[in-house]
């Protein structure tokens, strides 16, 4: 802040996070004569900026599985069972906003309301397996994604895959975790180092404004 050519205040704020939503959208700037008989002087311009810009643009984060070990999923008691991926599956972090909390494990915290695309992709490697990707929200399974993948094993043929992407409605607290159905046959799944072809992925699509 200048008074004329001269500085009488710089301050740059420390630890305080941005808000967001209607109860943190004002900012003003004042001026007060406190002596002499002529009134305050006119301010000239004013500006406010963040402290920091976030590490990752929008509300999104992705995970992956980078180990091309085989893990085996369990078998769910029925066909329709959802059930959650084996903890640390997805042992790739590859970005994360800061609205959204990652637990290293299987779980993803949502702090904004609103519609989020949710885009989840498994490896199959066991032979005969069968399975179908999944959403789990809050515990309980909201979708089941995509078909039935298979690896027949015979021959050279190479694991294949099964996922999709879903649109889940969320509020602020819910967790989603990924998970799948299992017709009561194992499969196992692997990583893949290029990222591209085992991941867990979400980003909100649109947000409350109420």
């Amino acid at each position: 802040m200048f008074s004329g050519t001269q500085l009488v205040l710089d301050y740059i704020e420390a630890g305080t996070a941005s808000q967001l939503g209607p109860g943190y959208r004002n900012w003003g700037a004042k001026n007060t004569c406190v002596t002499g008989p002529s009134s305050g002087g006119t301010i000239a311009g004013t500006a406010v900026a963040d402290n920091a810009p976030p590490p990752v643009v929008g509300s999104t984060f992705r995970v992956y599985r980078l180990s091309t070990g085989t893990v085996n999923f369990a078998v769910g008691p029925n066909p329709n069972s959802y059930i959650i991926t084996p903890a640390g599956f997805f042992d790739t972090l590859d970005f994360c906003s800061p609205d959204l909390t990652w637990d290293g494990l299987y779980q993803l915290t949502i702090s904004v309301e609103g519609t989020y695309a949710v885009s989840l992709r498994y490896n199959s490697n066991q032979n005969n397996g069968q399975f179908a990707a999944a959403i789990i929200k809050n515990n309980v399974g909201v979708r089941a994604m995509g078909g039935t993948g298979t690896y027949s094993g015979f021959g050279a043929q190479a694991p294949t895959g099964e996922g999709c992407t879903a649109l889940i409605y969320l509020k602020a607290g819910d967790v989603i975790s990924p998970g799948y159905q299992n017709g009561g046959v194992a499969f196992g799944a692997i990583g893949d180092p290029s990222g591209g072809t085992c991941y867990f992925e979400v980003a909100l699509v649109n947000r409350s404004m109420s």
